[in-house]
């Protein structure tokens, strides 16, 4: 039998990557472009009849910023606007301190009240969405009042509005300063004045509930979506097969494109839930399976498209400029989502024997916090966007068994980002920051890390008081 499937599974998923890429009509990603398969293939669930749901579930995924990992999982809390927000405030200073304008010192007086504006709105912001959602529990989800009211009542409103005056007034005063200074500077400083700009939000539901109440009563997010249309994918058909076998080819440097980042506990071909006896027959399917095959009914890439917000020219532009560190494994903005993979009618075959098959039925059959995994693809064991059992047929063959999507409905099958670190004049190392340090340091690190802790500070004293 083929040892593609063995060693945790990395040279099977390198094989499932080289033919997604292939699929999409390259033999190889383009220098700075890269693929991530989805650990677990999830349901496309912006198909609904809601065309403003949709838009949430579009930006999610297409503003949501990836791990730093072979594998695409989202990056709890990490988002491309806030990551680019980062972006351009540090971009900004370093254009100050290069500019050799006659008043630098006024320039940084005024990006520092700018910061300080957004940073004040952004606070105000995250603390009335948190009130509001209190607001709405404790009313049991069906709140008196509605949003724009209830901000009204309660003050939120006029605070709110004051907030985006002064980032209004500080953008608007550096934009003056900067046009006189123009070059660099003013071109950053139209950047900052675009993702300031409050119509680049709109207010979007979250889930069905949202939906039904009024639009007023929404949370706003950054525009960004994907460029083609869902509804003609799922109507369209263009048949495509991988097969992974022992002479499939693998992506070179699927694993080591990612240095010592790459954690192997993502990979695996089979997995079972349930009882102990799981690891076992894991094994068996490693060994036994000669051959899988994935067949699907379409598959296609949809572009990322965000609003006048963000800026790609941008960071091309300046990418040098800044600090290494910022594109890499610890930095900020280092993967940015340009395209979403999706796939239809999928049909998975495999060639194992008839122990694994009839272990992988009994675990269909079963129901409840029991089923299976093959590569991205989770079936039974429950799950909300993931994909889930009761969209599939599985029937047994001569030769094991396969599996057939019945749902008719699309899937994420993988993302494309764009990594900056890749696209560097001098590249930049992809590990994290402190793995680089020599034993030696590291351990002095240590030491002034807990001689700072044990340090009086903060004391009456400290702050003049005698």
């Amino acid at each position: 039998m083929a040892d593609l499937f063995k060693n945790s599974g990395k040279d099977a998923w390198a094989a499932l990557h080289h033919a997604i890429v292939d699929r999409l009509g390259g033999s190889q990603e383009l220098r700075g472009l890269l693929i991530q398969p989805l650990q677990v293939a999830e349901r496309a669930d912006w198909d609904t009849p809601n065309r403003l749901l949709n838009m949430y579930r579009e930006q999610r995924i297409a503003n949501q910023v990836p791990t730093w990992n072979a594998i695409y999982i989202p990056n709890a809390g990490i988002n491309v606007p806030g990551e680019y927000h980062a972006f351009l405030d540090q971009l900004n200073s370093k254009v100050i301190a290069d500019a050799g304008v006659a008043d630098p010192k006024k320039l940084e007086r005024l990006d520092l009240e700018r910061k300080a504006a957004q940073d004040k709105l952004q606070k105000n912001e995250f603390f009335v969405n948190h009130q509001w959602d209190r607001y709405v529990a404790n009313n049991r989800g069906k709140p008196p009042l509605t949003r724009s009211q209830w901000e009204v009542d309660f003050g939120y409103a006029a605070a709110k509005f004051g907030y985006q005056q002064e980032v209004n007034a500080a953008v608007a005063n550096y934009l003056r300063e900067v046009n006189t200074a123009g070059g660099d500077l003013l071109e950053v400083g139209r950047a900052i004045g675009a993702f300031t700009d409050p119509r680049q939000r709109i207010p979007l539901p979250q889930d069905e509930d949202d939906a039904m109440l009024p639009s007023d009563n929404w949370q706003y997010w950054y525009r960004g979506g994907l460029g083609d249309s869902i509804e003609s994918f799922l109507a369209t058909n263009s048949p495509s097969t991988i097969t992974l076998e022992e002479t499939s080819t693998r992506t070179t440097r699927f694993q080591e494109r990612w240095s010592g980042s790459v954690n192997v506990s993502y990979f695996g071909v089979f997995g079972a839930g349930g009882g102990a006896s799981n690891e076992t027959i894991k094994t068996h399917a490693e060994t036994d399976t000669s051959m899988i095959s994935i067949h699907f009914a379409n598959i296609q890439s949809f572009p990322v498209e965000r609003g006048q917000w963000f800026m790609a020219g941008l960071i091309s532009r300046f990418r040098d400029r800044m600090p290494q560190g910022f594109w890499g494994q610890s930095g900020r903005l280092n993967l940015i989502p340009t395209s979403v993979i999706l796939v239809r009618g999928v049909k998975i075959v495999v060639n194992t024997s008839s122990t694994v098959t009839d272990y992988f039925f009994s675990k269909r059959t079963a129901g409840g916090s029991a089923g299976f995994q093959i590569g991205p693809w989770r079936v039974g064991g429950g799950g909300s966007r993931t994909t889930i059992e009761e969209s599939y047929e599985m029937r047994r063959t001569a030769t094991g068994f396969e599996l057939e999507d019945m749902s008719g409905r699309a899937q994420i099958i993988a993302v494309a980002s764009i990594r900056n670190a890749d696209l560097l004049a001098s590249q930049v190392e992809n590990t994290s920051l402190f793995r680089s340090l020599s034993s030696a340091d590291e351990s002095e690190g240590m030491r002034l890390l807990e001689a700072s802790r044990r340090c009086p500070l903060n004391l009456p004293a400290e702050f003049g008081v005698r």
